[in-house]
């Protein structure tokens, strides 16, 4: 729609609303830094199982590079207390990269893991400079996330080394020994192969005693997997080694879908399907979570509710109103939830504090509901990722009733109505249900899709005489996310805003125009449906064209329908952020008395494989009206099929047309200028 952009950056100060201050206990911090000394080791011998490779000699086309990574090797080694290791060598040919090698940053989480560093050296032509034992070290607790609610416990060990120089190559190797008590005992990790820089050695080895059966999967990245493992076995202990060398660098391409990862890695997981992970979850949302007494009151109104749509809306609603988002993800606490009764005295939980509540709240009310897990900003990615908890980070809450599923987000905020026709932000994700009885992901699909996906727009121009000054009326329909997202943002707006929001995008599109009242909303909250009315003066709506002839232009408001990037070759697939939107858009225009519609009546259908374009042409005396519906019927355009794309896009600007034509009657004709 006409105004998204506009939009859109609202909805970046609008997403802060959720965002509380931090409220934790002012000791927490010291008390992580603390038990971080403890967990840091210094000088820790390799151990016996990480066989480390060498560093490759720098070829003398790449030492004229700034920074070249030498090894990018991992070591992977599954047990009691999993490890990773990473023996990393980089060397650097200019001063100002000095940084690369200079300063280096660890992150580890002291609740459950150890940090052992095994060797900080500077490679210096035939010398080794050691550093593991005397390179000053901060612990540092930076909390990225805290600006969006989530306090983790993540301690950075801060490395600093003195007298680097140009040339001069860093051999850094540490392990990380440990893994959240929450994940269990079956094994999984992920590592990135792929790089944004080249690499001249690449390496990644896992060592399992060979009762563990552990799989493996290529993900991310554009083309072919890489290398393929060489296997070996000894002490019952079984080795899977990948190996290449002179691995380009590999970097994003604008407008990718949010699913994709534009670098290649590697997946490992001891799940053998995804019924394994349901039942992992299963103990940390515990069905029979008790509601304290307290809540008796408003379970009591609840269940006088006699629609149970409305019964659970009405419940989701108070969660997301009462119980604001604060997400203390340290230790167990990152995966297993709280109880409702510990959330309900603090006033405030994380996605999977929140889901519990409402899912327990809705089984009392006599409601089919159950926690769900999704992949925040990559909705689709555990479909083609080997099973595997850790790939989830977001838990929302699947609902049952009359043979429809809904899915609930209780971390959302403003969401009031039927449950059918509330937004709904994963639409196509997949998910999985926390259930013993779930055996495979499910997709989110929306009962009344049609009803949700959709922006529709009208505007009215009228001419009392050629030349003269014009008029516009325009109704814009939001439904869904975009009613939401705007319902939030429209709260934050004074008189002056709105009108600067609604006049924005036509103060482009008609020079000098202006609001001729104050725009109107009309908000249908049931129906989830917002609505603005404004009108317009318009100086000098129609211009000549040629002899009589007179043109007014005119956009339908298909917002970001289909965005081209300006390169149509491609390695990844382009992104449609408008799917599964459906735009509606119609045009009026009443021409003066004693003026002809050049236009003939007529309609055209356009069917592609990325979108679908209706448009229609219709003529009743001195008034035009055109029509355009516009459907993706794709979420992503495979790279092979941008250029085609392209053409169609250039095809339906042409259906579309955009000019509207007349022939006066005799009317006066202005002078041109």
């Amino acid at each position: 729609m006409r105004w998204l952009a506009e939009l859109l950056t609202l909805l970046v100060s609008a997403a802060a609303l959720g965002a509380p201050a931090h409220s934790d206990r002012p000791d927490a911090v010291l008390k992580d830094i603390e038990s971080a000394a403890n967990a840091f080791v210094r000088a820790v011998p390799v151990p016996a199982w990480a066989d480390l490779a060498a560093p490759p000699p720098v070829p003398a086309e790449a030492s004229r590079r700034p920074v070249v990574v030498r090894l990018e090797e991992t070591h992977l080694h599954v047990g009691a207390l999993p490890t990773r290791l990473t023996n990393r060598v980089v060397q650097v040919n200019d001063a100002s990269a000095l940084g690369e090698i200079g300063q280096m940053a660890l992150d580890f989480n002291p609740r459950f893991q150890r940090l052992l560093l095994h060797k900080v050296v500077i490679l210096r032509g035939g010398e080794s400079i050691d550093h593991t034992r005397t390179a000053p070290v901060r612990l540092l607790q930076r909390e990225a996330r805290l600006e969006q609610g989530v306090y983790a416990g993540v301690i950075t060990a801060s490395i600093v080394l003195p007298d680097v120089r140009v040339h001069d190559s860093l051999q850094l190797v540490h392990s990380i020994v440990g893994e959240n008590p929450a994940l269990g005992e079956r094994y999984t990790e992920r590592v990135p192969w792929e790089q944004p820089y080249s690499v001249l050695r690449s390496r990644v080895t896992l060592t399992a005693p060979v009762h563990r059966q552990i799989h493996w999967r290529w993900y991310g990245g554009a083309g072919d997997d890489g290398p393929r493992p060489t296997e070996s076995l000894a002490d019952a202990t079984r080795r899977l080694r990948f190996e290449a060398p002179n691995l380009a660098g590999a970097s994003a391409e604008p407008m990718m879908p949010p699913q994709l990862s534009p670098l290649r890695g590697l997946q490992f997981s001891e799940y053998a399907n995804w019924n394994e992970v349901a039942r992992w979850a299963v103990p940390l949302f515990t069905a029979d979570a008790a509601l304290p007494e307290h809540l008796a009151p408003l379970m009591d109104r609840l269940r006088r509710v006699s629609d149970p749509e409305d019964r659970a809306s009405q419940a989701l609603q108070w969660v997301q109103s009462e119980i604001r988002y604060w997400a203390v993800a340290v230790g167990e606490d990152a995966m297993r939830p709280q109880p409702p009764a510990v959330v309900l005295k603090r006033a405030y939980g994380d996605c999977k504090d929140q889901s519990l509540l409402l899912s327990s709240m809705l089984r009392e009310l006599g409601i089919e509901a159950r926690p769900t897990m999704v992949s925040m900003f990559k909705r689709n990615d555990p479909a083609s990722m080997l099973p595997a908890p850790d790939i989830f980070d977001h838990v929302i809450v699947q609902v049952r009733l009359a043979g429809r599923e809904y899915y609930l987000d209780p971390t959302r905020t403003g969401q009031t109505g039927l449950l059918s026709r509330m937004g709904q932000r994963f639409e196509g994700a997949a998910v999985l249900p926390v259930d013993p009885e779930t055996h495979g992901l499910v997709i989110v699909r929306s009962p009344k899709r049609a009803e949700i996906f959709r922006n529709r727009m009208h505007e009215r121009l009228s001419l009392a005489s050629l030349g003269a000054e014009g008029r516009l009326d325009v109704e814009i329909q939001w439904f869904g996310l975009n009613a939401e997202d705007l319902r939030l943002s429209l709260k934050r707006m004074d008189a002056p805003a709105l009108r600067q929001f609604v006049s924005a995008s036509y103060a482009q599109q008609y020079a000098g125009s202006r609001l001729l009242d104050e725009p109107q909303v009309s908000d249908d909250l049931r129906l989830n449906q917002l609505t603005i009315h404004a009108s317009f003066a318009i100086p000098r709506l129609a211009h000549p064209a040629a002899a009589d002839a007179w043109a007014v232009v005119f956009a339908p408001g298909l917002g970001d329908a289909m965005v081209m990037p300006s390169a149509r070759t491609r390695r990844f697939p382009l992104n449609v952020p408008s799917f599964p939107v459906a735009y509606h858009y119609r045009i009026d225009m009443d021409w003066p008395d004693g003026v002809t519609v050049a236009s003939a009546p007529g309609s055209q259908q356009m069917e592609t494989p990325h979108f679908r374009l209706s448009t229609t042409r219709s003529v009743n005396g001195n008034r035009e009206s055109r029509s355009v519906e516009f459907v993706a019927k794709v979420g992503e355009v495979p790279a092979i099929e941008v250029a085609s794309l392209a053409n169609d896009l250039g095809k339906m600007a042409e259906q579309i047309g955009g000019v509207m034509l007349a022939v006066g009657r005799g009317a006066a004709t202005p002078a041109r200028n």
